[in-house]
């Protein structure tokens, strides 16, 4: 997922439209879009809606990657800080077999996705 002002937004890659969709409050609690775990790095989110909807979740862990200073609890489920560049974090990551993402949760969140970039 990238912000609407960072620079990590990938085509098809990135949920990008995420402040369209998740505004709907029907979607609060769908249970395919819950997150088991969030892993965040850089600094915080400009989107209000992606801050309500993560710090509705139940049960959600939060992971923030940062070398060295302070880290504000953004979403108020702070659970871990990794003292490492993100780079490096998120290569050593990749390289784990054990590593799944439920099929249902991606395609739930590239579908809304989808809809909201023709909205």
């Amino acid at each position: 997922m990238a912000d609407t002002i960072s620079n990590q937004q990938s085509e098809g890659e990135t949920i990008n439209y995420h402040d369209v969709f998740l505004g709907a409050k029907h979607l609060q609690t769908e249970p395919t879009l819950k997150p088991d775990l969030l892993i965040t790095f850089h600094k915080s989110l400009i989107s209000k809606n992606l801050k309500l909807f993560l710090r509705q979740q139940e049960g959600m862990a939060h992971w923030h990657v940062q070398p060295a200073g302070m880290v504000a609890d953004t979403f108020q489920k702070l659970t871990r800080i990794i003292r490492t560049q993100p780079q490096e974090f998120f290569t050593r990551l990749n390289q784990l077999d054990s590593v799944q993402i439920n099929p249902a949760f991606t395609q739930a969140w590239h579908s809304l996705n989808h809809q909201g970039r023709l909205y």
